[in-house]
């Protein structure tokens, strides 16, 4: 049996995803919990998702031996945010760390404690100083900096470099975090942020909702603009009750998801859920769903076993 929790409790409704026993691809399981979910003995990989306002825990592996509970806290890191003002409204260069995370300006949700801001240069500025700032882990909290460019007509500006904007579908939807070899950069989009020539991986975080593309590579070549508009895949809800509420293992498509109920966000599309077996219960038979790519619309099914 596996249970499987998200803390901080009942603050995040991060999916719980799972490989195989012996590895694989993983799947999503439910949201918030697993209750109790019976698995084949072996070794599984258990993650979960990103949910807004916080880091998901790491991936870790975990043992299901026969007849015993194995219990995963899936712990979320809390997010602080962090807000970038350019005065003028110039295109710097955004680094948090030595990272650049943005052009023009930064608003997104960061990791708490102490960093350092810098400003890249702009023709006819002198960048002001970096700055050292504290980021609280509170997601209702923003820290905000400025950065105040002087007026310098022989300054000079960031040459040999490339562009690259990213600007995530369906716009306007989706606030996910975009990651640039494998660190935090803007969050919902990135304008015209100037990179170094190079090959580089652009991956994004989950979103309520949602499902990322996968990572993408791009080279950035200098004085070229690199254009990404990733598709997020929209879910719809599934919700599975039993009836009476008894401990059967319900399938999604031959994937165990949870035992007694189940409600997640669920790719769009038809699916077959199942019922598992319980002693003293005849099992309902498997019912074929369509699941519309809809957030607000729900798919609710109830399987009703029948005292054998």
């Amino acid at each position: 049996y596996l249970r499987a929790y998200t803390t901080p409790a009942g603050a995040v409704p991060g999916n719980i995803l799972l490989t195989a026993a012996g590895g694989g691809t993983l799947i999503w399981r439910n949201q918030w919990a697993t209750d109790w979910m019976k698995l084949d003995p072996g070794v599984y990989t258990i993650a979960a998702t990103a949910v807004e306002g916080f880091v998901p825990p790491s991936p870790q592996q975990v043992t299901i031996t026969s007849g015993n509970t194995t219990t995963v806290d899936l712990h979320y890191q809390t997010l602080g945010n962090l807000h970038v003002i350019l005065s003028p409204a110039v295109a710097g260069t955004i680094t948090i760390d030595g990272d650049r995370v943005n052009d023009g300006g930064f608003f997104s949700p960061y990791p708490a404690g102490s960093h350092q801001v810098c400003f890249g240069a702009v023709a006819g500025f002198d960048p002001p100083p970096c700055q050292t700032v504290n980021v609280a882990a509170n997601r209702a909290s923003v820290t905000t900096v400025t950065g105040t460019y002087t007026a310098n007509a022989a300054a000079p500006g960031e040459t040999g470099v490339g562009y690259l904007r990213v600007a995530l579908q369906p716009a306007g939807q989706v606030p996910a975090l975009i990651y640039i070899d494998g660190k935090l950069r803007n969050q919902w989009a990135l304008d015209w942020l100037k990179l170094p020539p190079g090959n580089y991986t652009i991956s994004y975080s989950d979103v309520e909702g949602f499902r990322a593309p996968s990572p993408q590579q791009v080279t950035i070549v200098a004085g070229q603009v690199t254009t990404l508009t990733p598709q997020f895949e929209t879910l719809g809800n599934l919700r599975v009750r039993t009836n009476p509420s008894v401990s059967g293992t319900i399938t999604v498509d031959g994937v165990p998801i949870n035992d007694w109920s189940a409600w997640t966000p669920f790719a769009a599309g038809q699916h077959q859920v199942c019922f598992g077996a319980v002693p003293g219960y005849v099992a309902p038979p498997c019912q074929t769903v369509n699941i519309a790519a809809d957030r607000t619309k729900l798919t609710d099914i109830t399987g009703t076993y029948v005292p054998s």
